[in-house]
């Protein structure tokens, strides 16, 4: 996640410390919980969250679960080219642990499918799915314990914002979770809200957030 941030200009002095869904997934799969034999579902750059904590992959008749990251080819596949898999998946009953919750991701103009797609599909379809990440809480747990560390002291939920675009994970974890949270409504809403991605209309807006559930404290275009 550093060299990301790196990567896209993101000043290594604006931030203390990350937490990250894809660590949090690491300490479970070396927990012995689901085993130690993993079917691994994602793009070859992701091949570290195995490889980092010294797992090997396995062909899917000899796994204990599977690990997606996502899907393997994001530029020309969807959720749906992995149903016919999924089928032999779960004659299988093997669990998937899902290593990033996003349905969705926006990288400059281009818009993917994550990981939590697929996740989504595996569940409907009947299977056993474990998330890391937004929106589900011990992610959050692990945040704060983070922030005590670098802190020296506990800092109260009421300190803390959460900022971000996505309404499934961003901002239902940062509500459910109790913080304040700003919806960046100029991110995957964008077109939904309006013209003017700076200044979202506040009727669609508020039909928007009512229609998903969600009640942030705010809302704003973009970071600035």
């Amino acid at each position: 996640m550093r060299d990301f941030l790196d990567k896209i200009g993101g000043p290594r002095d604006s931030y203390h410390a990350i937490v990250s869904s894809g660590a949090a997934c690491q300490a479970a799969l070396t927990s012995g919980r689901w085993g130690d034999r993993f079917f691994y579902l994602g793009p070859e750059r992701d091949r570290h969250m195995l490889e980092g904590v010294g797992l090997e992959r396995f062909p899917e008749t000899d796994a204990s679960a599977i690990l997606c990251t996502g899907l393997v080819d994001e530029y020309s596949e969807s959720p749906e080219d992995y149903a016919e898999q999924f089928q032999g998946l779960l004659a299988l009953g093997l669990p998937l642990l899902c290593a990033n919750p996003d349905i969705i991701v926006d990288r400059g103009h281009q818009r993917f499918w994550c990981a939590g797609a697929l996740a989504k599909l595996y569940g409907e379809m009947g299977g056993e799915v474990v998330y890391f990440g937004k929106p589900h809480a011990p992610i959050y747990d692990r945040a704060f314990e983070v922030l005590e560390e670098v802190s020296g002291r506990k800092i109260p939920a009421e300190r803390v914002l959460a900022i971000g675009d996505g309404p499934a994970t961003d901002v239902k974890g940062g509500c459910d979770y109790g913080l304040d949270t700003i919806f960046v409504t100029g991110g995957l809403a964008l077109g939904e809200l309006g013209e003017d991605a700076e200044h979202p209309d506040a009727t669609l807006l508020e039909t928007y957030l009512a229609q998903h559930g969600l009640a942030p404290r705010y809302a704003m275009g973009r970071l600035r």
